[in-house]
């Protein structure tokens, strides 16, 4: 996710016409949000006793860092990518709180590629549903107003803007793919309950167009691939009926 940040700013001097201003005073508000929250969780990741959206002091806090709806209909400018960005890390500094919750670990990248513990990890989702689904509706959310900003500078960019930032936009490309199968990995997970599943697929039916039409053939097929072997996993017709179709969408660009 740093690197996303990082190619944020290779494309940062660009500019886009006319869209939606991200603020800056709000999205510092978001940020500061967000380090209130991670400190106000402690060692959350060893007791596993994150604060829940009951807690009148992480409430607030919760509720600046995972509100999106200011980004879910309007486009923002290029030049604001940066502020997208760091509103982004601020809801994974939110999301791995309780994503580690309980775990002993305190940062993703000390995450062992093990598929017992990322399961044991992913169980979180169940245990702090409320808050989870909000995240990962967050993390879609960003990714999808991300995605709009960077297609709508690729449709007007000269070749030599379009190499200039080429690196940038695979990064932000793999953060979204990463992201994405982030969402339908987590899906499975015994314990969750099917509403919850129903609320993450709307907002992923919403992202899944942009996305076909933004990231790699390749990304695209493993993210319908993981999302049928989700589907086959799933006892309720109606989610398995939306991850079934967000596979097929994935594959149409």
């Amino acid at each position: 996710m740093r690197r996303v940040c990082q190619a944020a700013v290779t494309l940062f001097a660009l500019g886009c016409g006319n869209a939606m201003a991200l603020d800056a005073a709000t999205v510092a508000a978001i940020d500061k949000a967000a380090d209130a929250f991670v400190a106000l969780a402690g060692d959350s990741a060893k007791t596993g006793q994150p604060p829940r959206q009951t807690d009148p002091a992480a409430k607030p806090l919760l509720d600046r860092v995972l509100n999106t709806s200011e980004v879910q209909h309007d486009v923002v400018p290029i030049s604001e990518l940066v502020g997208l960005s760091t509103w982004t890390l601020a809801v994974v500094k939110v999301g791995l709180v309780y994503t580690l919750a309980g775990s002993g670990m305190t940062k993703v990248e000390a995450i062992p590629n093990d598929p017992a513990i990322i399961e044991k990890l992913n169980h979180n989702a169940a245990v702090f549903a409320p808050e989870m689904g909000r995240y990962l509706d967050a993390v879609m959310w960003l990714e999808g107003a991300t995605i709009d900003t960077v297609m709508v500078f690729l449709s007007t960019a000269s070749q030599s803007e379009l190499e200039r930032t080429k690196k940038g936009v695979a990064q932000i490309r793999s953060g979204a793919f990463q992201s994405l199968g982030g969402v339908i990995s987590t899906l499975p997970t015994s314990g969750i309950a099917d509403d919850w599943r129903r609320q993450r697929l709307a907002v992923f039916a919403v992202i899944a167009p942009r996305a076909a039409k933004f990231l790699l053939p390749e990304d695209l097929r493993q993210l319908s691939d993981m999302a049928n072997a989700a589907a086959a996993q799933m006892t309720d017709p109606n989610v398995r009926s939306a991850l079934t179709s967000i596979a097929t969408v994935l594959t149409q660009r």
